[in-house]
């Protein structure tokens, strides 16, 4: 009895260990996919960038020249900035918050994953060999 025991005890040592390294892999198969920036996020970045370039290029031509009609380019950026990001978080929020797109989509990846496991430990019959 205590060969068979000791046997027993390496088999499922070696399932936890094989059940371990799977989610590990599961865990870690997003990780190694980068995907590239959405267009949303590239033109919320390149509008950020257009009016910080606005708002530098005012303040320098309003210290430079004193004069403060640039002070209107300045008012106007600071807006569109503003606009533009709360209505990128909005999308975003709607995108991401349950019943969006992503969301539901992630949602639907795991649970495919998880079924696939499962489906796969059932025809597992533990031979060794």
């Amino acid at each position: 009895m205590g060969y068979e025991d000791e046997l027993d005890k390496a088999h499922q040592y070696a399932e936890r260990v094989r059940q371990r390294r799977e989610l590990k892999e599961i865990r870690h198969s997003n990780d190694a996919e980068k995907k590239p920036l959405s267009f949303s996020k590239k033109a919320v970045i390149f509008i950020f960038v257009n009016f910080v370039v606005i708002e530098l290029y005012s303040m320098i031509v309003m210290a430079a020249f004193h004069d403060l009609t640039a002070l209107g380019y300045l008012v106007t950026a600071v807006i569109g900035q503003c606009v533009t990001a709360i209505g990128y978080f909005v999308k975003s929020c709607a995108e991401n918050c349950a019943n969006g797109i992503v969301y539901e989509t992630t949602m639907y990846e795991l649970k495919e994953n998880a079924e696939a496991l499962e489906s796969q430990e059932e025809f597992d019959d533990g031979a060794v060999g």
